[in-house]
Order: C-alpha cells, then structure tokens, then sequence
C-alpha cells in the first residue's frame, strides 16, 4: 500500500469528486473518490466526468497514462447505452452527449435531439454494447496491469454469472439455464440453435477474459456496485445518486483489493 503515489480515477458521476456526484459541496467529503483522497497518502487525478460513457472512459484512461506514470488505476464502468459525438465544425474536442440524454456543446441546434431519437428508436443494441465494454475492460487490463476495475451500473453482469456457473460451452443451448435478459438480447426466440450458441460464447469468452482478482461487482448481485445488500433509501443529496454507506463500501472494497494485489 506504502508503494502507491500517484493514483488515476476514470468513471462517471458516481466517481466525480464534484457536485456531479450528487452531493452538496458541504458533503462532497461522502463521495468514495474524496474518501480514498482524505484517509491515504494517495496523489489522485480523478477525470472521472457525469455522463460519460464506457468509450469515454477507456480513452480518458489511454489518454492520460500516455501523459503521466501512474502506480494504480481505477476504473469505474457505467451503464451501457450512453453516447457522445463530436461537432465538427468550430469545435476540437468539445462534447455532445447524446444518450441518456442531450446536453453539452451546441446542444440547442435541434441536431442532437434528433439524433438522440433516432438511437433511442432504432440503435439501442444491448448485446453488441455489452461485447464492447468487455474488450474495452480487456483492453485496458492489459495496457494497465495495476488496476482495479469497478462494475458501477451493469446488471447484465450477474446474469452472465448465472451462465458462467453452468457447464455452458458444452451442454446445448437449450439445455441451459439462461436468464430473460440474456435471451432477448440474442432475439432467442428468432434464431437457430447454432447460431445462437455462437453469439452466446463469443459474449461469454469476452466475459471470461476479464481477471476478475481485479474486479469489484463482478458477481451474482444485481445491487449496485454487485453489493450483497444495499439501503434502498441511502442516496446522495440529489436523492439519485449512490448515498453515504454505498460510497463507504466502494471506498473498503477499493482498499480490500489494493491491499491483496499490490502489497
């Protein structure tokens, strides 16, 4: 634990050290970010940003490793249906954030509402943004060996856990136990059997490629954060975001796997 210095955060508004964690400037010392700040000797640059998407995410931690050496990375995914675009003219690098939601540069041309509706509509693919994230993860696992990987919104990932369990590249796919959610995903009911069993374990060898010794809430919870068991009514000022006793537990398990990965 001594050796750690210099330390980067990459996520969403559950990672912000700001007030886009959802909490008052008087009660930004709640945020796990601000915790891990306060109770190690830890230098933190945290570019972790509300909105942000898992492509985001994975760049802003490229981005920023290619600019500093850092001895551990954290990174906090978010959920997988968020979406960024660049204007092109009169703009370098300014946002718009199209899903979940418009905001951001040049928000009010009427382009990004109608983007926006027409992902909404018509490009909201679930299973091809879950294959995604995955090599994202494996991506950055691999380019930064001293991390730590933190399941902020992904439900899906316990589903895949009740799969994973099973002997699942073996056994027929409909001699698998395979959650709902996973089967709308693959349009189960509209495929032929081989092809289905295809996509199922092109998606869980991504899945499998992940070190889960570097993980938190990679599990069978689907609670927030993968918690085995959460106060419904602890959130943050804004009554939306992750409160008080949630963002303590992320703060522990970060310091639990630090202390049995990098001492």
């Amino acid at each position: 634990m001594s050796k750690i210095k210099n330390v980067l955060i990459c996520g969403c508004s559950y990672s912000a050290p700001n007030t886009q964690s959802g909490w008052n400037k008087e009660n930004l010392h709640n945020v796990w970010t601000n915790i891990l700040a306060k109770n190690t000797g830890w230098q933190i640059d945290n570019f972790a940003i509300g909105g942000c998407t898992n492509h985001e995410i994975s760049m802003r931690a490229i981005e920023n490793i290619t600019k500093k050496s850092y001895d551990l990375c954290i990174v906090q995914w978010t959920s997988l249906h968020r979406l960024w675009v660049y204007e092109a003219e009169n703009n370098i690098d300014n946002y718009t954030q199209i899903l979940p939601h418009p905001v951001g540069w040049n928000v009010d041309s009427g382009n990004a509402k109608e983007l926006h509706k027409l992902y909404v509509s018509n490009y909201l693919n679930t299973y091809v943004a879950l294959k995604h994230w995955f090599y994202y993860h494996q991506m950055l696992q691999n380019l930064l060996p001293n991390s730590i990987f933190i399941n902020g919104m992904n439900r899906l990932v316990s589903d895949l856990e009740t799969i994973v369990e099973q002997s699942w590249n073996h056994l027929e796919i409909n001699k698998l136990n395979i959650p709902i959610t996973i089967k709308h995903i693959l349009n189960f009911d509209n495929n032929p059997d081989n092809y289905l069993k295809e996509k199922l374990n092109t998606l869980i060898m991504a899945y499998k490629s992940i070190d889960q010794t570097k993980t938190i809430g990679y599990n069978k919870s689907k609670l927030i954060y993968g918690m085995p068991n959460s106060i419904i009514s602890d959130k943050a000022d804004d009554g939306r975001h992750p409160g008080k006793h949630i963002n303590q537990y992320v703060a522990e398990k970060v310091l639990e796997k630090v202390e049995k990965l990098y001492t």
